[in-house]
């Protein structure tokens, strides 16, 4: 039963957020695209260009955050890491050398190993449904 908790406590705080926060980023890139950049198309062809830019976007996002979790960026995020450190702590390094940062960001690395799963699982939301527009574009259309 305590392993079961503590699934459903990590499921609810990492990944539920994480689906909120990806849901409210598509969808207003999704209205941005639709109503700012696309407002001189026709109707079905602004949305259905908006869903396979909002597709795009967030797939690189999931990809990104995978290269992330096995440590792609870290020697990245250890100068800015040490950028901060000195200008705030005023010469005082945050971390020995780029080894010591990535010995501890490891067990972060992995706690959100598999994160990228929400932002491809809902990017292909948005391929789906631009694909379905796409079809009754195709047939509809003719084109």
């Amino acid at each position: 039963m305590e392993k079961f908790k503590y699934f459903f406590n990590k499921l609810v705080r990492n990944y539920i957020f994480k689906i909120i926060f990806t849901l409210i980023l598509g969808i207003g890139l999704l209205m941005l695209l639709r109503y700012v950049a696309f407002k001189e198309k026709a109707e079905i062809f602004a949305w259905c260009d908006s869903l396979f830019i909002t597709f795009g976007v967030l797939f690189g996002i999931g990809i990104l955050s995978l290269l992330s979790s096995f440590g792609a960026f870290d020697l990245i995020g250890y100068s800015f890491a040490n950028i901060f450190s000195v200008i705030i702590n005023k010469d005082k390094k945050k971390y020995v050398d780029a080894i010591d940062y990535r010995d501890k960001r490891v067990e972060k690395n992995t706690k959100t190993r598999w994160s990228f799963f929400v932002y491809l699982g809902i990017s292909l939301l948005f391929l789906i449904a631009a694909l379905a527009i796409y079809i009754y574009i195709r047939y509809t259309y003719n084109y």
